[in-house]
């Protein structure tokens, strides 16, 4: 693996060869045959590309560098060293790189995540009195269903929100909620199928 010298200048560079088991970042072909590296002090980061991709590998790499090097939970806080498949810490610590796993702790909301919870606790309760599982819409429910349901929804949200413009107000927590639902379960249902 190529090493690049300490500087500010952003750099890109193709290292070879790359570690074993690797695959292209950009497609997932195999195997990569090389390493693009992109360098911005004080952190580096590495993504594999196989020779037809890494031009489009390099485009990613400029495009994402920028956020990662944002605190506070970015690389300029860390100052980690990421080349192939690790990272080594200030402190010494050492990982292995995550620019290619889901960062669920960034893309999701606690809040949402919490509110939507309260929502679908409180629509438990059944018109005959029962208290349904927590997980019952899991059980299946038809795409064509959630699709009408997500329409009503969405018309609620949409009608909400023409409104809320004309009087300073807000979009109802509990249509936002309902409509979330049942993307949700459409995506649900979109999955289980996939897999099967």
């Amino acid at each position: 693996m190529t090493m690049l010298d300490d500087g500010p200048e952003e750099q890109v560079v193709t290292a070879y060869p790359p570690a074993p088991n690797t695959v292209c970042t950009h497609q997932k072909c195999k195997p990569p045959v090389a390493a693009v590296v992109m360098l911005k002090a004080p952190g580096r980061i590495a993504m594999w590309a196989c020779e037809e991709h890494r031009a489009a590998v390099e485009q990613d790499m400029r495009q994402i560098m920028p956020t990662l090097m944002k605190g506070p939970r970015g690389l300029e806080d860390y100052a980690p060293f990421a080349t192939g498949a690790t990272r080594t810490f200030a402190t010494g610590a050492t990982r292995d790189a995550d620019v290619d796993k889901y960062d669920y702790e960034g893309f999701l909301s606690p809040t949402v995540l919490e509110r939507f919870a309260e929502y679908m606790h409180a629509n438990r309760v059944q018109s005959n009195g029962d208290v349904r599982d927590s997980d019952n819409w899991q059980k299946g429910i038809p795409r064509d269903q959630y699709m009408k349901s997500m329409f009503r929804h969405f018309m609620d949200v949409w009608g909400q929100h023409r409104a809320s413009a004309a009087n300073d107000t807000l979009v109802g927590e509990d249509a936002l909620c309902a409509l979330l639902f049942n993307v949700m379960g459409y995506l649900h249902e979109t999955l289980q199928w996939e897999a099967e």
